[in-house]
């Protein structure tokens, strides 16, 4: 579920600067994590990209890669691929294929 990626982060640097460890709900995620866009999350992707995961992810996060968006206005974007959300992304697609 989500508030358990919530939980499994809350030792990241993103996550102890949104207190991840008192979120219990939607509520309290609305209330510790404002609407922000890139540049804003910029730094910790910086981070993530030189070798430090622990901007965004728990120690037991791992990342298998990294995506990169076409940059349309400005600099193209680099995005970590970590394994849950490879796994959460397969999962997705397994359910499309059974609806269709």
């Amino acid at each position: 579920s989500i508030l358990s990626q919530i939980a499994k982060n809350a030792s990241s640097d993103f996550g102890r600067n949104h207190a991840f460890d008192k979120i219990r709900s939607l509520a309290d995620f609305r209330h510790n994590v404002p609407i922000r866009d890139y540049a804003d999350l910029k730094p910790y992707f910086d981070r993530v990209a030189a070798g430090d995961p622990s901007a965004l992810f728990s120690a037991n996060e791992t990342i298998l890669t990294y995506g990169c968006t076409s940059g349309t206005t400005g600099d193209p974007k680099i995005l970590p691929i970590t394994r849950s959300w490879l796994n959460a992304y397969q999962w997705q697609w397994q359910i499309w294929g059974v609806k269709n």
